[in-house]
Order: structure tokens, then C-alpha cells, then sequence
């Protein structure tokens, strides 16, 4: 880490990368994130070991060149660059609520009945902007295994039941596979809440946990 003092303002020089103490925020872009989301942990295997990059890794656009920890440095702290994003739209499935998960990224995916019905064969698709998010602080292995339950359950999703196998349950499975977790609960409205009160949460729905 090298400092840069200037006038009115102080640079941080971390590795390859500016940062600004006044507003908080890289001031030069990720040399190698231009157009890919390289936070992904396969991703940085592949580049740490100067591997192909294999075209089949779902991964996430950057939204900016400068982006971190969701865009709130001021509330979040990555120093690993890695964590788990559980999203909640609290007046889904008729005011039940629906959770859904993700890898560095608060575009997540849900667990739905693929036809709408209680009791209906599954799917994962992605989720609709929500009212809650939870970030989990992970390792690189956590969100492998998490990023693995949650592949598994996209290419055998099985049968969805609104009692017994929905997506508070799905996401709990996947959040203890990765060992960040333990006795979910099959309403997501309580699974967040649990989530929330143990890693912190922001957005409107928030409130409700209190």
C-alpha cells in the first residue's frame, strides 16, 4: 500500500488500483474486471493458476468499473472479495415472501414452482428486486460450496412443495451446505429474519426482523 498525498485529498494505492478517501471509491478501474465479474472464486482459480477461462462459468457483468461490496463501502467491508447475497421480496407469494441467494452479486436466484401451483415441479430462476438483503462474509471454499448447491439444484430441481420444499427451505439447504448456518425454517419471512439478525441487513423489509 502506497499513500499519494495531493491537495485536499489522499490517495491509496492498493496493488493496481486507486482509492480516494473522500468519497471512498476506486478512482482507477480493476485492470482485469472490464468486463467480467472476476470475484468468482472458479474465476480466480482460473486466473491464479493462468488457466483458460472456461466459457461455461455463470458469471455476473460488472455494473461499473469501480464498484465494491455492493456499492456501499461505507457500510460493508469485502477484504477477501467474496460473500453470499440473501435477498427477500417480502410481498411475493401473496405477502409469504420469497428469499433467494447468490455469489457476489445481489442479482439473486429463487427456487419457484415452474407452473405456479403448491405443489408443482421446480425451477430456479432469477428473482425479482427485492425489499431485504442480507451479505454473508464467506471464505473461498464456503462460496463454492454454496455457488455448487445452488448449480445442483438448477439441473435437478426436484419438486416444489409450498409447505415443505420452497425456497426458504432451498436456500437454507444451500446456506448449510456452505456451513453459514444452521436449523432454517420453511417461511421465508422467519429464514431472513434469522439471517439478518446474525450478519446485519439493509433495506425496507429490515425493519420487520427488529
Amino acid at each position: 500500500m502506497k499513500l499519494l498525498k495531493k491537495p485536499m485529498t489522499i490517495l491509496i494505492l492498493f496493488l493496481a488500483s486507486y482509492t480516494q478517501n473522500v468519497s471512498a471509491r476506486y478512482l482507477t478501474a480493476d485492470p482485469i474486471g472490464v468486463t467480467r465479474d472476476y470475484s468468482h472464486p472458479k474465476l480466480q482459480m482460473f486466473v491464479q493458476q493462468r488457466m483458460p477461462i472456461h466459457t461455461g462459468i455463470r458469471v455476473n457483468p460488472v455494473n461499473h468499473l469501480y464498484g465494491y461490496v455492493n456499492q456501499n463501502p461505507v457500510k460493508y467491508v469485502d477484504p477477501y472479495g467474496l460473500d453470499v447475497f440473501i435477498s427477500i421480496n417480502s410481498n411475493a407469494a401473496f405477502g409469504v415472501g420469497h428469499l433467494g441467494g447468490a455469489v457476489n452479486t445481489a442479482n439473486t436466484q429463487g427456487f419457484y414452482p415452474r407452473h405456479g401451483f403448491p405443489i408443482d415441479r421446480g425451477a430456479i430462476r432469477e428473482d425479482q428486486p427485492g425489499d431485504g438483503l442480507v451479505v454473508i462474509p464467506t471464505s473461498p471454499e464456503q462460496d463454492i460450496k454454496f455457488d455448487q448447491c445452488m448449480s445442483n439444484l438448477a439441473k435437478n430441481p426436484g419438486i416444489y412443495d409450498v409447505t415443505s420444499r420452497n425456497c426458504a427451505t432451498t436456500i437454507g439447504r444451500c446456506i448449510q451446505a456452505a456451513g453459514l448456518s444452521e436449523n432454517g425454517s420453511n417461511l421465508p419471512k422467519r429464514q431472513f429474519c434469522k439471517l439478518a439478525k446474525k450478519y446485519g441487513c439493509t433495506g425496507e423489509f429490515c425493519n420487520e426482523c427488529n
